[in-house]
């Protein structure tokens, strides 16, 4: 199965202790509380970290990406 690089790694529910999580270079990474504004803060800071190392190593795919160009997508929030 094909590495998907272009897609960014996912803000899961860790539902059994109720952390949010994301798998970055095959590690689970715990961010806080689900749902919580810190842990999507950190989120977002990863994921730019990530697509700033992925951008750097793969330059065609910055190109492909209009993400990478424009800033970080802000992964939608519940409406309070």
């Amino acid at each position: 199965m094909p590495k998907l690089v272009n897609r960014p790694p996912k803000y899961r529910h860790h539902k059994s202790n109720g952390q949010a999580i994301v798998s970055i270079d095959g590690r689970d990474i715990q961010l806080g509380v689900f749902g919580s504004p810190r842990s999507y803060e950190r989120y977002d800071e990863l994921v730019e970290q990530w697509r700033r190392r992925r951008d750097e190593a793969r330059p065609d795919l910055a190109e492909q990406d209009p993400e990478s160009v424009s800033g970080i997508r802000k992964v939608q929030r519940p409406a309070p």
